[in-house]
C-alpha cells in the first residue's frame, strides 16, 4: 500500500470515529436537557404544593408547620431575697448577679422570667419592671392597679396577675382589656402562675386556693390552721403538680394594751394541686411579725429542692427536699417577704 493510499484510508477512519463521537455526544445532550426539563418540572410541583399546602392551612385557621424547637435542661441559678429592715433591698442571697436594680419599692415581690435572663420586681414608681441581669437595662411591663402590687408575670411572659378587689386582675402587655378572674366571697392575694399557664394559686384568709385562668370557681385546697392568715405567696413544682406555702398556728398570747397579740408560728409545707399528699417540710421560727418582713418559700427550677427563708434565731435561706428530707442552710442573712430562684438554661 502506498503512502497516499494510507493517508487516505487514516482520513476515512479518522472520520468515521468523530461521526460516531458526535452522535453519541448528541444523544447524552439530549437526555441530560430531558433530565434538567424534569427536575424543574418536579421543583416545580414542589413549590406548587407548598404554596397550596400553606394557603390550605391559612384557610383552616392554621399556620404552617414550623420547625421543632430543641428543648433545654433547666438547672438552678442565683436566689433572690429581700433585706429585712430597715433597708428592704433586694439582695442576691445565694449566687451572683451581674446586675440588681436600684430603685425596687419597698417590699416589692420579685420573680425570674422563664429563661432566668430577667429579673422582675416593682419600681418606686409603682410599675413591674424587667430587668436584664446580663446588661442592666429595664423595660417596664406595666403600672400596678393599686398601691398593693402583688404581681405574678404569665409563663409566656405576656400576661401579669394582680391582687383586686373582686378576685385576680389579669392584664395582657400587648395592650387588651383587663380580665377579673372573681372570687365570690374570698379577698384573694399574693397570685401565682402555674408553669403551664392554665392555673393560679392564690392565698387568702382561710385558705390556699386555685383557679383555673379560663375562669370558673376557685378551689379551696388547703384550709387554714385554726383561721390563721396565709398571706405568704404559694409556689409551685415545676412540673404543676403541687404547692409550696406557708400556714402559721398561734403560738402563745403576749399581753398589751390592745388585749393580746398572737405570735405566729410558720410551717413551711407541700399540697398537691387536688388537695391530696399534704406534707409539713420545715419550721420556720415564730414571730409577731409586726413590721418584719414574712418567711417567703420558692420551688427549685429543677424541682428537686424547696427554699424558704426562716425568723427568729434561725434567720437565713434553707433548703429541703421535697420530702422533707436534707435540710440545708445556704445563708444566714436575715431576708423574708420574697424569693425567687433563677432558672438557668443548659
Amino acid at each position: 500500500m502506498s503512502l497516499e493510499d494510507r493517508i487516505v484510508r487514516a482520513t476515512a477512519e479518522l472520520l468515521e470515529q468523530s461521526t460516531t463521537d458526535l452522535a453519541s455526544a448528541r444523544r447524552i445532550l439530549e437526555r441530560n436537557r430531558a433530565r434538567r426539563t424534569y427536575a424543574v418540572s418536579a421543583a416545580a410541583v414542589i413549590a406548587l404544593a407548598l404554596v397550596l399546602g400553606t394557603l390550605a392551612a391559612l384557610v383552616r385557621g392554621q399556620a404552617p408547620p414550623s420547625p421543632a424547637k430543641h428543648g433545654h435542661t433547666v438547672s438552678n441559678g442565683a436566689i433572690v431575697s429581700m433585706l429585712d429592715r430597715p433597708d428592704n433591698v433586694l439582695v442576691n442571697t445565694v449566687g451572683d448577679l451581674a446586675h440588681m436594680p436600684d430603685d425596687e419599692a419597698d417590699s416589692t415581690s420579685a420573680a425570674f422570667s422563664a429563661d432566668g435572663s430577667e429579673l422582675i420586681y416593682t419600681d418606686y414608681a409603682k410599675q413591674v419592671v424587667a430587668l436584664d441581669i446580663t446588661n442592666g437595662t429595664a423595660r417596664v411591663l406595666g403600672p400596678c392597679p393599686d398601691d398593693f402590687c402583688d404581681f405574678s408575670l404569665s409563663p409566656d411572659g405576656q400576661r401579669l396577675a394582680f391582687h383586686h378587689d373582686q378576685g385576680i386582675l389579669i392584664r395582657s402587655l400587648d395592650g387588651a382589656d383587663d380580665v377579673v378572674l372573681r372570687t365570690p366571697g374570698v379577698r384573694a392575694v399574693r397570685p401565682t402562675w402555674s408553669p403551664d399557664g392554665r392555673q393560679i394559686a392564690f392565698a387568702a384568709r382561710v385558705g390556699l386556693y386555685v383557679i383555673d385562668t379560663d375562669g370558673g370557681d376557685p378551689q379551696l385546697i388547703y384550709p387554714a390552721t385554726n383561721g390563721s392568715k396565709i398571706v405568704l405567696a404559694p409556689s409551685w413544682s415545676p412540673d404543676g403538680t403541687a404547692l409550696a406555702f406557708f400556714d402559721s398556728v398561734p403560738a402563745h398570747q403576749r399581753p398589751d394594751d390592745a388585749g393580746g397579740v398572737h405570735q405566729r408560728h410558720h410551717v413551711v409545707m407541700t399540697i398537691g394541686v387536688d388537695g391530696t399528699d399534704l406534707r409539713e417540710l420545715d419550721t420556720a421560727g415564730k414571730c409577731f411579725c409586726l413590721g418584719l418582713l414574712p418567711p417567703a418559700v420558692a420551688w427549685s427550677p429543677d424541682g428537686s429542692r424547696i427554699a424558704y427563708t426562716t425568723l427568729d434565731k434561725r434567720h437565713g435561706v434553707y433548703v429541703v427536699d421535697p420530702d422533707g428530707s436534707d435540710i440545708e442552710q445556704l445563708s444566714g442573712s436575715p431576708v423574708g417577704g420574697t424569693l425567687a430562684w433563677q432558672p438557668v438554661l443548659r
